[in-house]
């Protein structure tokens, strides 16, 4: 199963690196939850390059590093994507074109309401937070999904996310450690 994860955008000025923890409460067919947990180490530099780990789940309540499945690298300025698998020891590089940040999100069916939840502060940076309920009418019944984020202007990306569905469950993404400093550059070479 895969949980979308907090995006970095590829932008230069606003270096960090930081651990971003996932919690995924999903619920049981029969009644009830299972909880998993696991986190992924990230970072972006001064010219705006991404390092990004992908890890498995582990039991929520274990005490397990959660397995490397890969390692991503985006380079906007070479525009190249590394792509690192874990059980293969393998890179591949390609060609990566920064996507285009959109502003407004495309409705894709069902009723999308947002709301402004007003400042705060995260670990000492200024955060912005939305709720966005969406209502989507299947054949069966009426489905509602709640995305709750708290964006930074200064990092220009979400320090925390929580999304429930009725179907998923809830996830919440976290960034923690997070540290305002220039990476090393062995973050972005081939490993």
């Amino acid at each position: 199963m895969h949980i979308e994860g907090i995006e970095i955008p590829p932008i230069p000025g606003a270096p960090f690196t930081a651990k971003v923890v996932a919690e995924w409460d999903q619920p049981l067919v029969g009644g009830g939850t299972v909880s998993r947990t696991y986190y992924t180490m990230v970072a972006r530099d001064a010219q705006g390059r991404v390092h990004r780990e992908i890890r498995g789940f582990v039991p929520a309540n274990s005490n397990d590093e959660p397995p490397l499945r890969s390692i991503t690298i985006l380079d906007p300025v070479a525009y190249t994507r590394t792509s690192c698998v874990a059980a293969t020891m393998q890179c591949t590089v390609t060609g990566y074109q920064p996507r285009t940040l959109l502003t407004g999100a495309a409705v894709m069916g069902g009723h999308v309401t947002t709301e402004n939840l007003g400042p705060q502060t995260i670990d000492g940076l200024a955060a912005v937070g939305t709720r966005e309920t969406r209502t989507t009418q299947t054949h069966t019944q009426l489905i509602v999904s709640r995305t709750e984020s708290w964006y930074s202007p200064q990092l220009q990306m979400d320090l925390s996310v929580v999304r429930t569905n009725p179907q998923m469950g809830q996830v919440t993404l976290t960034v923690e450690n997070l540290q305002q400093v220039n990476p090393d550059a062995s973050w972005f070479a081939v490993p």
